[in-house]
């Protein structure tokens, strides 16, 4: 081969490496094998970007992000993987995983045929419950009955 060639050659093989490297970075997997909701709650006391979601108790996907809205309700945007169907009836909920434990996110599926897609929203959502405001409840109430 001439070294003309060779240098074509060499050319088209960097040139062909750049493009991959420019797909991968602008042009990859756009949905990452997930799909988007999104939940509005009142309350999301230790949700974090992150933090898991469950439906029936099996881990199908995570929290992507959060953002406050003007009347100081959450916009939760939840990363579903791809091939979970969700009734589109469903809600949301924030549960405790324990007692001093992280908090996680609960769909509870709905009875509906119909499904939700990419970019629907949650009709019903249960705010987060603050356990350590419960325990002091609870502790005034028995303070009171003990008089």
């Amino acid at each position: 081969m001439a070294k003309g060639a060779r240098i074509f050659v060499r050319y088209l093989a960097v040139l062909a490496a750049l493009v991959l490297v420019v797909a991968a970075i602008f042009g990859g997997n756009e949905s990452d094998g997930h799909y988007t909701l999104v939940s509005n709650i009142k309350r999301t006391d230790g949700l974090t970007p992150k933090s898991r979601v469950l439906l029936s108790g099996v881990d199908v996907g995570y929290i992507e992000g959060m953002t406050l809205r003007a009347d100081y309700t959450v916009d939760v945007e939840i990363k579903v993987k791809d091939g979970v169907k969700i009734p589109s009836d469903s809600a949301t909920a924030i549960y405790s995983e324990s007692l001093m434990g992280g908090k996680y996110l609960a769909i509870l599926p709905g009875g509906s045929e119909e499904y939700m897609g990419d970019g629907a929203h949650f009709d019903y959502s249960q705010n987060s419950i603050d356990i350590m405001n419960l325990i002091s409840i609870g502790a005034d109430a028995l303070k009171k009955d003990g008089k």
